[in-house]
């Protein structure tokens, strides 16, 4: 939540005025389309222009090989177009407080990998791109984090949910069995006094 409220109204008017942003946004909004299970544009490659680091990497490669330079790295066509509608919905922030991040699938945080598997996908590359971006890569990247911990934690939760189970069982059981000892001791004790008495 905190990496969402470093973003205000004004960022999100910005991100709106933008015709052609940076690859880095796009990619960004992708998975925000994506984490809210929205549809993005049928899946296609695009060349993509090479981080700074891939550059340097290919640049080495021609040197070594004397070859013409390599081809450019592909990426997944963002879906610019679709994030627009959701950027202009007036409850854009708040959806993005309340998301449900309970529900997420391993299917959702599969679909997000290409994404964030990317080398400039990280809060740094985003603040270069847009200082408002920061907090929404954040936002991904924590969710992703989020449901890693989540899946390794829900076999214990289960468990330990089983486990409350039967106890409970056992203690109506018990209580069951408490009731019946406490009826059968006030009969013997009221034989007792009968016995007793004559």
């Amino acid at each position: 939540e905190a990496a969402i409220a470093a973003i205000s109204e004004k960022d999100v008017v910005w991100l709106k005025s933008l015709k052609n942003p940076p690859e880095v946004i796009k990619q960004v909004f992708d998975c925000v389309l994506i984490l809210r299970q929205m549809p993005l544009d049928p899946f296609a490659l695009v060349e993509r222009e090479p981080t700074r680091l891939e550059a340097a990497a290919m640049r080495s490669r021609e040197a070594r090989t004397g070859g013409a330079p390599g081809a450019k790295p592909l990426a997944i066509a963002p879906s610019w177009g679709r994030s627009l509608p959701m950027l202009a919905s007036a409850d854009f922030l708040r959806a993005l407080v309340h998301f449900d991040k309970d529900h997420m699938t391993d299917e959702t945080i599969e679909l997000l990998q290409p994404y964030t598997g990317l080398p400039d996908f990280n809060v740094t590359g985003a603040r270069r791109a847009a200082p408002a971006l920061a907090g929404l890569v954040q936002w991904v990247l924590s969710l992703v984090q989020f449901h890693a911990a989540a899946r390794r934690i829900r076999p214990v939760l289960d468990k330990l949910a089983v486990a409350e189970a039967e106890k409970h069982a056992h203690e109506r059981r018990l209580s069951e069995a408490e009731a019946a000892l406490a009826a059968t001791q006030a009969e013997v004790a009221a034989m007792q006094a009968r016995f007793e008495a004559a």
